[in-house]
């Protein structure tokens, strides 16, 4: 099967939202070297931290999808490159990205961090849970994917 130019730059927007991921195991092994998530360094610059890194994405993603628009015009197009990446974070699969690059167990891991993610937090709910954990972020990312190709297949035909 050929992909498409458009499908081509949708892969390259997935394969962004798995950099974040690996951006992130880098956070991490630069917080432990400074005294961990519990030490006073992170807890002084963990909002200043988490504000910039996802500034910067959400900015990558922004650029991917402007280059395509000012390259191709289509509109319709370049909103799949940004809903696309946002689903796919809003799901999880960025932090599942996250364990496979520290190497951090993940089964059987609760993450009361993430409850704070609608997305995540709606689909744990949904299954009769009360924080996010290995299974309910699976089935998080499984929605945002099936979400994010449906979307994107809707926008895909539109050509506006």
């Amino acid at each position: 099967m050929k992909l498409s130019k458009f499908q081509k730059i949708l892969l390259v927007s997935v394969a962004l939202v798995v950099f974040f991921g690996f951006m992130d195991s880098l956070g991490f092994l630069m917080w432990q070297n400074v005294g961990g998530f519990l030490g006073d360094i992170y807890l002084s610059l963990e909002n200043a931290y988490m504000s910039f890194f996802w500034t910067f994405a959400l900015a990558l993603i922004l650029v991917v999808a402007l280059v395509y628009y000012l390259l191709k015009k289509d509109r319709s197009e370049a909103l799949a490159l940004i809903t696309t990446p946002v689903l796919l974070v809003l799901g999880g699969l960025e932090d599942i990205s996250y364990y496979i690059f520290t190497g951090h167990p993940y089964w059987g891991t609760e993450m009361p961090w993430l409850w704070n993610n609608f997305f995540m937090r709606t689909i744990a709910q949904i299954m009769g849970k009360d924080t996010i954990t290995d299974i309910t972020l699976i089935v998080s990312v499984g929605v945002s994917i099936g979400l994010a190709y449906l979307i994107y297949k809707k926008l895909e035909k539109q050509k506006w």
